[in-house]
């Protein structure tokens, strides 16, 4: 097992599972005072976790021969598009959480409060659950582009569905 291996896991499980609470907006769980907290932990989670699986990504990526690279070229680029979608999610929480936190000062300070204000509006839940949705799908791809390069393109029809459709016949 590769170092990838072990890390990989950690940002599927945490984003994952912050993508579906954000995508169940049932009146109950959102108004609950914690909601905002607990998905705010797993996308910070998720985050650092992605973030150690792009680093050993790129050590383990020489480990495969030439055949499976253009599968690794995708799968590193849907994870870094991935990346960048929950990293966009996790700024808005960040100001969120800013302006939860230390809205006292915010208002006085009226420069700043509007900025915040500004980014918020930006930041919709509407939006929020967009590019949840959409991140939910890419992680998903990410992880059956993965799954290919680690136990072969045809290693089950989800898989081999991924790699047919984005055209990337290679053989492990």
């Amino acid at each position: 097992m590769t170092l990838h291996q072990l890390f990989v896991h950690f940002p599927i499980a945490f984003l994952s599972l912050y993508a579906i609470l954000e995508l169940i907006r049932f009146k109950r769980f959102v108004t609950f005072p914690s909601a905002f907290y607990m998905k705010a932990t797993l996308l910070f989670f998720g985050i650092l976790g992605a973030v150690a699986a792009l680093l050993t990504g790129d050590l383990d990526s020489h480990n495969y021969g030439e055949s499976v690279r253009p599968l690794i070229n995708t799968h590193e680029m849907f994870a870094q598009i991935t990346f960048v979608i929950f990293l966009i999610i996790a700024c808005a929480y960040a100001i969120e959480y800013v302006s939860r936190s230390h809205q006292k000062l915010l208002e006085r300070n009226h420069r700043i409060n509007r900025t915040i204000a500004g980014i918020r509006r930006i930041m919709s839940p509407t939006l929020v659950v967009f590019f949840a949705f959409v991140g939910l799908i890419t992680l998903t791809i990410t992880g059956g582009l993965g799954a290919a390069i680690a136990y072969g393109p045809h290693a089950d029809p989800i898989v081999s569905f991924f790699v047919n459709i984005l055209n990337l016949a290679a053989q492990k």
